[in-house]
């Protein structure tokens, strides 16, 4: 009887990192990545930034940011990001279908089908970005409460890591 109550109680286990996170900020680094990449193929191209561009590197670097902080668990709450993602991906969405009626457009007044195979290819990779930030943006704020709960846990963990060492150092 005496062994069972000198045995240390166990642990709860922590919850598991929520996979929705995860995968929404995997989804905005490589997008991300792929708007910083474009817009510096564009530079060089051009030799210098049109203000499409210049926001197109800041929406890179923001993704990019978002992104590592959804993968490290850095972040102090997905909301902001969810959001943001789901209006810029609406956003992009408009621009894709724009350019598809463009494309469209063009290549009945030209009568050649070259401009709807290009239009076409530049609208398709545009709507499927689109549908990746909406995408990144729903699981942003579905995974939301699973990962405020497991921020909360990680910080009573840290704290109650930390609190013995600095009773410690209290009572010398």
């Amino acid at each position: 009887m005496s062994d069972l109550l000198s045995e240390k109680p166990i642990a709860a286990p922590t919850p598991q990192y929520p996979r929705t996170i995860l995968i929404a900020g995997i989804i905005w680094i490589i997008l991300g990545s792929l708007m910083l990449l474009m817009s510096a193929m564009m530079v060089v191209a051009r030799g210098w930034v049109s203000i499409p561009q210049s926001m197109t590197m800041l929406f890179g670097i923001a993704s990019v940011n978002a992104g590592v902080q959804g993968v490290r668990g850095t972040g102090r709450n997905t909301f902001g990001n969810g959001i943001g993602s789901i209006l810029f991906g609406l956003l992009v969405l408009s621009v894709g279908i724009r350019i598809l009626l463009q494309a469209i457009d063009e290549s009945r007044t030209l009568e050649s089908s070259t401009p709807i195979v290009v239009g076409g290819f530049y609208a398709g990779a545009t709507i499927v970005a689109a549908c990746g930030f909406l995408s990144a943006g729903v699981l942003a704020l579905v995974g939301r409460e699973r990962y405020r709960s497991w921020r909360r846990i990680q910080k009573n963990i840290k704290t109650s890591q930390l609190a013995p060492s600095c009773q410690e150092s209290s009572l010398s």
